[in-house]
């Protein structure tokens, strides 16, 4: 579900340093803090001050929420908004109504929206969404977040901040197919490096594209799942912060125990409709921030 966009405001402005920046209102009760660390984003964090600094799509972005409903892009001019980070921050969506839904779904849905109805699914870029998801079997956050960053200094491109910072891009397919093995295994990727090779491939004989064109998410699914190395959970991921497929929901072992617990007997999470990835990252809160009293 996308809106027309007309409820956020952007207005470009310079900062104390001269730098021309962004200052979207209307943004609703976007927090950045909680959709940077939900699990769905390995190249964002916090830069002091209350921003979250990061690369995508080969741009580097500084933004801050100084005040309910208004976030600010560092650096950024409203051209640059509209090509690249309307989209990735999910601007474009309507948020209202897609937690109208969740929360009509089960009042578990609506605790969590009370607590945490700021997050938000980022739109990636899905190339870097299932490489992240690869490196992320078997690890924690910071550990999958270190090995990103290995990856993209040692493949990527150099992406300069406007302060003069450098940063990097990540790897093109290309670049990842044709690398070493043994080079991957040097940056501590172990196992996972010949994976990397593989969805790397993969993408570079157009799967990717075969699934962004597939309209029924389960056949992108099985699609995924056809590379060596990547099971549901990972493609389901990739899914969702990748594609955008909203109704794809990964399952790891916070949302297993989860579902456990509090839908017992649920089988198919197509029971929560169209938006069950949001669903999914509702219950990713309950589990990660607080124990949850039992609801029905």
């Amino acid at each position: 579900m996308r809106d027309s966009g007309t409820r956020i405001r952007a207005t470009e402005f310079r900062d104390a340093a001269g730098v021309p920046s962004l200052c979207l209102d209307g943004a609703g009760d976007y927090d950045l803090a909680l959709t940077f660390d939900c699990g769905q984003c390995f190249r964002f964090e916090p830069a002091g001050g209350g921003r979250f600094e990061g690369v995508a799509f080969g741009r580097v972005l500084t933004c801050s929420s100084p005040a309910p409903g208004r976030l600010i892009l560092h650096g950024c001019t409203k051209k640059e908004y509209e090509a690249v980070w309307r989209s990735f921050l999910a601007l474009d969506r309507d948020w209202s109504a897609i937690y109208a839904d969740a929360a009509g779904r089960s009042p578990v849905f609506a605790e969590a929206i009370g607590r945490a109805g700021g997050i938000r699914i980022l739109r990636q870029e899905p190339f870097e969404t299932l490489i992240t998801f690869v490196l992320s079997q078997c690890n924690n956050i910071p550990r999958i977040r270190a090995l990103v960053t290995a990856l993209a200094a040692a493949y990527g491109e150099p992406v300069r901040s406007r302060d003069g910072r450098t940063f990097y891009s990540f790897p093109s397919s290309a670049r990842l197919a044709a690398a070493p093995e043994e080079e991957l295994r040097a940056l501590k990727l172990g196992y996972r490096a010949e994976f990397v090779r593989e969805a790397a491939k993969a993408a570079e004989a157009g799967l990717l594209l075969r699934v962004a064109e597939e309209k029924d998410t389960g056949r992108a699914l099985g699609m995924l799942t056809e590379i060596r190395g990547v099971g549901e959970k990972v493609a389901s991921c990739a899914l969702l912060f990748g594609f955008g497929r909203l109704d794809a929901f990964p399952r790891d072992v916070w949302i297993r125990r989860a579902m456990e617990r509090l839908f017992p007997g649920v089988k198919d999470p197509a029971v929560f409709g169209p938006y069950a990835g949001v669903c999914q990252q509702l219950l990713f809160f309950r589990e990660r921030y607080g124990r949850d009293r039992p609801l029905s």
